[in-house]
């Protein structure tokens, strides 16, 4: 640490309401465009309910104007616009950036619980640079059927599938997207 410098504080906060204890960090900390927290609670409540998806971690940034949430696996990959939303804000120094990670694990009375860990923005931002899996498809999901591609359609229209329900980009080493995954979640509890 550079003479001057503040540490900051490890703040982790195991087993609280997700939803509830977010809405009070982003209360305290975003200015405007407090309306983007309600596209967060859907991200939470879609990878909660995903039950393809194993790792139910996210990582979710409070601002001066506005809030991200993403999943974990989509900020690892590369390229993705969640990846490049993500390290845009560590281009220079935002100190209004609240960032965390975000540990979905259970449901009580249909408040999903989990733990939520505070990570150095600047920091996290330089340690995912090191931690990336190149994107080999596109798995684009309608509502009567998979297409997959190697690069994204100019237009996800397709009248044969029906409507679009979802683009998610999918690793060449699914392994290796799992494995990044783990330490990303076991050195933020532990080095970040």
């Amino acid at each position: 640490m550079k003479k001057g410098e503040k540490k900051m504080k490890r703040e982790f906060l195991p087993d609280v309401p997700i939803v509830e204890t977010l809405r009070g960090i982003m209360d305290g900390n975003t200015l405007y465009y407090k309306l983007d927290f309600d596209y967060d609670i859907q991200t939470i409540q879609d990878l909660y309910n995903d039950h393809k998806e194993k790792s139910k971690v996210l990582l979710w940034m409070s601002r001066d104007c506005g809030t991200w949430c993403f999943r974990l696996r989509d900020v690892l990959l590369d390229p993705t616009c969640q990846r490049n939303t993500w390290l845009y804000y560590g281009q220079d120094k935002f100190d209004s950036i609240q960032a965390y990670m975000v540990a979905l694990k259970g449901e009580k009375e249909g408040v999903i619980y989990g733990n939520i860990c505070r990570l150095d923005y600047g920091a996290y931002c330089k340690h995912l640079l090191t931690y990336k899996v190149a994107v080999a498809y596109y798995r684009m999901t309608y509502e009567n059927g998979e297409v997959y591609a190697s690069s994204l359609p100019r237009f996800f229209e397709d009248n044969k599938y029906g409507k679009l329900l979802d683009v998610s980009a999918q690793p060449g080493n699914p392994s290796t997207l799992q494995d990044n995954m783990i330490h990303m979640e076991a050195s933020t509890y532990g080095v970040l």
